[in-house]
């Protein structure tokens, strides 16, 4: 009597191929049985719907900044005008600390402004990903709004 049985390059040992071979018959009474399509609209629709939240807050979190960073740029940008002065030649008698300071907000601006060019690229990307979601999943539309 043979030890093993080869299936390929897999060799089984007699027993376990008799063992599957009986779990696989065994199961043969069992019908096959799908979800009903109800269920599976209801699961796909739990999916969009969550990948429609994660769009959703991403964009909550990104008008947040946008609205509180836009707030202090516009403060910086009035500390730093009054700081300038009105006078033309202003800039030849400011003191030396009043020019490093109006550097330091120089500074701070140009980063956030490129933050707020970062920020609205992002919100717009978000959108375009939500109606995105929408026209790829127009049946589970209700799940995205």
């Amino acid at each position: 009597m043979r030890k093993y049985v080869e299936f390929g390059e897999t060799a089984f040992k007699a027993g376990q191929v008799k063992e599957m071979l009986t779990q696989v018959l065994r199961l043969g009474g069992v019908p096959f049985r799908a979800r009903s399509a109800e269920r599976d609209r209801q699961t796909d629709l739990a999916n969009v719907a969550l990948i429609g939240r994660a769009i959703d807050e991403a964009l909550k979190v990104s008008l947040a900044e946008r609205n509180g960073l836009g707030r202090r740029v516009a403060d910086a940008l009035s500390r730093a005008a009054i700081t300038v002065g009105n006078d033309v030649d202003e800039y030849v008698t400011r003191e030396t600390e009043d020019t490093s300071r109006l550097n330091d907000l120089d500074a701070e601006i140009q980063s956030g402004q490129d933050r707020l060019k970062q920020l609205d690229y992002n919100i717009a990307q978000f959108e375009a990903l939500k109606i995105d979601l929408a026209n790829r999943f127009p049946k589970l539309s209700e799940a995205i709004r």
